[in-house]
């Protein structure tokens, strides 16, 4: 189950400062289904504002700064409060996709969340695909979706993802073509149709 959707802000949901369409009306119907309890969490992760000289008072007018932004695109109200919600790379010391960035957010979201119930959403597709390698759900804009609006639509894993996600975390899962390292137990395949399956390699991860 999806908990917590992460959202790579830089050249996804805005352009040039300004909300791609449908944004705002997406971040609007999942915070009215988050009250109903039938929608994960929506936090936002970012490289903007990265304080030359990081230190806990920088990095709280980073934010804060950051936070006005956010206001100016009508987004700081589905993530608030900031402290929690928000997470820079000043935050953790490195930038996007190290795995540093996804795990403070989880950290400052507070409460135990697990990389396998995040879905990390970005336009850039290395970073897609480093956040799956850590464990995470992933999905980029721009071949996964394409609107806003269907976005709802992905927040319902199926069984093969989650069992994908959960081998990822343990370190069991090989990249696509590479060979069982030790540790490692499955590999993904591609079928004649394009579409990617796990295949168990071995049983014992030793």
């Amino acid at each position: 189950m999806i908990r917590v959707v992460m959202f790579e802000y830089d050249d996804t949901l805005v352009h040039d400062d300004r909300p791609r369409p449908h944004v705002v009306e997406m971040f609007a119907r999942l915070a009215h289904l988050a009250e109903s309890g039938t929608s994960p969490q929506t936090i936002i992760v970012a490289d903007s504002e990265i304080p030359a000289h990081p230190s806990p008072i920088a990095n709280r007018a980073a934010l804060n700064t950051f936070t006005r932004r956010l206001d100016r695109c009508g987004l700081a109200k589905f993530v608030t409060p900031a402290s929690q919600r928000v997470t820079l790379a000043c935050h953790a010391g490195v930038a996007l996709p190290d795995r540093r960035v996804y795990a403070t957010a989880r950290r400052r979201l507070g409460g135990r969340v697990a990389a396998a119930e995040c879905l990390v959403v970005g336009g850039r597709a290395d970073h897609i695909a480093a956040a799956r390698g850590f464990g995470y759900h992933g999905c980029h804009f721009g071949t996964d979706i394409t609107d806003w609006i269907d976005l709802p639509g992905k927040l319902n894993p199926s069984e093969e993802e989650l069992f994908t996600a959960s081998l990822a975390d343990a370190g069991q899962l090989a990249p696509p073509g590479a060979p069982l390292a030790p540790g490692q137990t499955h590999t993904t395949v591609v079928d004649d149709d394009g579409r990617e399956h796990v295949v168990r390699g071995r049983f014992s991860a030793i």
